[in-house]
């Protein structure tokens, strides 16, 4: 590079005027250990300039992309993320915790023309004996898929007081998705992974703004947003109607297994 040349020239200019005429054995010993002190000397303050540009580059990007990990307790911050919201967009495993805690919430959000679209897993595909802690006891596993059906029933509900928007996918999720007015600049995407043992050990979630974490807001929107709400099928009133019921024949069916095993 230009300083490290730099430095082999001024090392050897500085070598010359010592000398001023033939150097010695013990000279010309010197005069290369003064050159190889100056090439060091370059190295070292190069990569010092490197490193420092690199550092600055990372806290531009750090300051812009990096997602902040908050740890949820209890309750997810669902209300101060879609507080002054006009669009909410959702997805989740069956969305029951939603549906149980925030349902005035939503109702409330309906009546003032809020818009609000849900995708959820087929439910068959939640007919699987098992959730995210591991395989269910008979008992937990039909609680379970009452607790589908009750959070359908709001969704009816939902339906009769506004925009409420519900469609099904063959799609099991992965994780929890939340995102305020997904069309805005002020956009944000809560997202919550279900990993194995999420309600039994602590779990950890980010809440990523369109304005300062452009890129991973921009990648989840479309996942779930976009290409998730376009593959999925919108139900009415009926279609949910109809799920309850295939839940309640479903449990006989499980009545009737335990009596033979009997």
């Amino acid at each position: 590079t230009a300083l490290t040349i730099l430095t082999v020239l001024t090392a050897v200019v500085a070598t010359w005027i010592q000398f001023n005429g033939t150097p010695t054995v013990e000279q010309s010993f010197g005069a290369v250990l003064l050159i190889l002190t100056f090439l060091t000397l370059s190295e070292v303050v190069e990569r010092f300039v490197r490193l420092e540009n690199i550092e600055d580059k990372l806290e531009k990007i750090a300051v812009t992309e990096k997602p902040h990990w908050i740890e949820i307790t209890e309750n997810i911050p669902f209300i101060d993320l879609c507080q002054n919201a006009t669009e909410i967009f959702m997805t989740s495993v069956m969305l029951n915790r939603t549906m149980t805690f925030y349902h005035g919430f939503l109702a409330g959000k309906l009546q003032v023309g809020t818009s609000i679209k849900a995708v959820l897993p087929e439910v068959e595909v939640s007919f699987a004996e098992y959730d995210e802690d591991g395989e269910l006891s008979p008992r937990d596993y039909v609680r379970k898929l009452r607790d589908i059906q009750s959070s359908l029933d709001v969704m009816i509900k939902l339906m009769e007081l506004g925009d409420f928007q519900l469609r099904f996918t063959k799609f099991q999720p992965v994780a929890t998705i939340f995102i305020a007015d997904p069309n805005k600049s002020n956009a944000k995407l809560f997202y919550l992974p279900l990993l194995f043992g999420s309600y039994k050990y602590k779990r950890v979630a980010t809440i990523l703004s369109r304005d300062t974490n452009t890129e991973w807001f921009n990648v989840f929107r479309k996942r779930y947003y976009e290409d998730l709400w376009g593959v999925a099928v919108p139900a009415n009133k009926d279609t949910i109607a109809d799920t309850i019921r295939k839940i309640d024949t479903h449990i006989r069916s499980l009545d009737v297994q335990r009596k033979i095993k009997r």
